[in-house]
């Protein structure tokens, strides 16, 4: 690119001495014809000079006839000499018009060559200076060398490898305009995997044999069975006067979003240890169908999400046949391969020994209620000298009971609990009597004490659009007046 522009500089002042020359003999031609003018002048003046003195000869004359033919003959003379200039300066004329035109057809000519060869050596000039500026001289600097246009040891050394660099692009370019190709052919491929996942998920759904029913009123006891479990433990905590409650009982799913200005109340402070050990069975167990086998059933809750969309209470998929279908033939499937003895009870014989599946779900299972209950002992141990720890076993039993039984049925079971400052419903929510000992039906949740137990569809997984409130949650209740006061 650079000996290019070398040689349209070269053709550039070439086409400028042309045209210096040209302008040269023109300045010569109008400088000649300049001095004919002039000469011309000096001999009309001395043309005038001798009308003057032929004048004063005449006047003078002593020999009329033969001065007059003296005249008459130098007149003769003076005239034809006139004629002869008058032709020379008529040539001279039409040279000095050839000669302008010609000059003019030149400058056109120079002015359309200089102006073509001007703007292409402008334009080259500027696409060079634009490389060199955006591609070459960051590409030197990433190189740490330097760059000289006129060192031919730098243009190698940096462009070379810049040379390398574009046709390896060239070659990714050409490799990506095929990937669009092999994405179809993969997202292909992957619809057909899906399409073979729900052929089998199907096939085992098919398969699924009938599950205990168990009635409401039996959902119902066993609920309201963990509530007195989990309210007589609390009630068995005697608060130490050096335990800070509230920093050892993080708030958690029950207590969030509650104002601290009701556990300044002494007597609500039962309430809160009550609600905090409700809040660890939520997360632990009651969570997902999947939840109380642990760390083994997060992937299939996680999955059972994606496939049906966490778009329902404690973003949980909204119920549908197909998803109550699923849940139930896969909690099922767990529960047979990781014994329901084991989920229940804790008895580690009690699981599939055969297979790997089996171990990993009874595990997870069994780790799961170690924690619950080594959670629920620890901090309450942390804050009281004296708890009922026996009561501990018993409530995990029960609660790990309910949770696998919930999970096998056809319709959906979920522990469910209104949110801080919900208005009251009677029959989705109990309440608290209030100061006077009286019950409290009207009013916004003030906090919730423990959760209830909520049911969509029927006994056979129809019908699940439809909601009944087995258990109702026990709430406290504020005064709308008092509410926007504190607000």
């Amino acid at each position: 690119m650079h000996n290019k522009q070398e040689k349209l500089l070269r053709e550039y002042q070439i086409l400028k001495q042309e045209h210096e020359d040209t302008l040269k003999r023109r300045r010569d031609v109008i400088r000649d014809h300049q001095q004919q003018r002039q000469e011309q002048q000096e001999l009309r003046k001395d043309n005038q000079e001798l009308r003057q003195e032929l004048q004063r000869l005449r006047r003078e004359r002593r020999e009329p006839g033969c001065e007059r033919r003296d005249l008459n003959r130098e007149y003769q003379e003076l005239r034809q000499e006139h004629q002869e200039l008058q032709c020379v300066h008529d040539q001279l004329k039409q040279d000095l018009a050839m000669v302008e035109a010609e000059n003019k057809e030149l400058r056109l000519e120079s002015g359309r060559n200089g102006t073509a060869s001007e703007a292409k050596l402008l334009y080259d000039s500027a696409r060079y200076d634009y490389v060199l500026k955006h591609a070459i001289l960051p590409f030197a600097k990433e190189l740490r060398d330097e760059y000289n246009d006129e060192n031919a040891d730098t243009i190698d050394r940096v462009l070379q490898p810049l040379l390398h660099n574009a046709l390896r692009a060239k070659a990714l370019q050409n490799q990506l305009k095929g990937l669009p190709l092999q994405l179809r052919k993969s997202q292909a491929e992957t619809e057909l995997l899906k399409e073979q996942v729900q052929r089998l998920q199907n096939e085992m759904l098919t398969q699924v044999e009938k599950v205990q029913v168990i009635s409401d009123e039996q959902f119902a006891q066993e609920f309201r069975a963990i509530i007195s479990h989990v309210k007589t433990l609390s009630r068995s905590v005697c608060l130490s006067p050096r335990a800070n409650m509230f920093e050892i009982l993080e708030p958690k799913k029950l207590l969030l979003d509650t104002d601290g200005r009701h556990w300044e109340v002494r007597t609500h402070r039962k309430y809160y240890i009550e609600a905090w050990i409700w809040s660890v069975l939520l997360e632990l167990v009651f969570a997902t169908p999947f939840s109380l086998f642990g760390k083994a059933g997060k992937a299939w809750a996680s999955n059972w999400k994606y496939l049906y969309g966490p778009a329902h209470e404690g973003e949980t998929p909204v119920p549908s046949v197909s998803c109550e279908k699923y849940r139930c033939t896969v909690a099922r499937e767990f529960a047979r391969l990781a014994g329901r003895e084991t989920i229940s009870r804790g008895r580690k014989e009690a699981y599939d020994r055969k297979r790997m599946m089996a171990r990993r779900l009874a595990e997870g299972a069994l780790e799961c209620r170690n924690e619950v209950a080594t959670v629920i002992a620890t901090k309450l141990a942390d804050i009281s000298s004296n708890v009922e720890v026996s009561q501990i076993p018993s409530t995990v039993d029960r609660a790990f009971t309910l949770a696998l039984e919930m999970s096998l049925q056809k319709c959906r079971l979920q522990v469910t609990y209104p949110a801080i400052g919900a208005t009251f419903h009677n029959g989705k929510m109990s309440s608290l009597p209030d100061l006077d000992g009286e019950d409290a039906n009207d009013g916004n949740v003030a906090f919730v004490v423990n959760p209830g137990l909520t049911k969509w569809g029927d006994a056979h997984g129809k019908m699940l659009d439809q909601q009944y409130d087995i258990v109702p949650a026990l709430v406290q209740l504020e005064p709308v007046r008092e509410q926007k006061e504190h607000i």
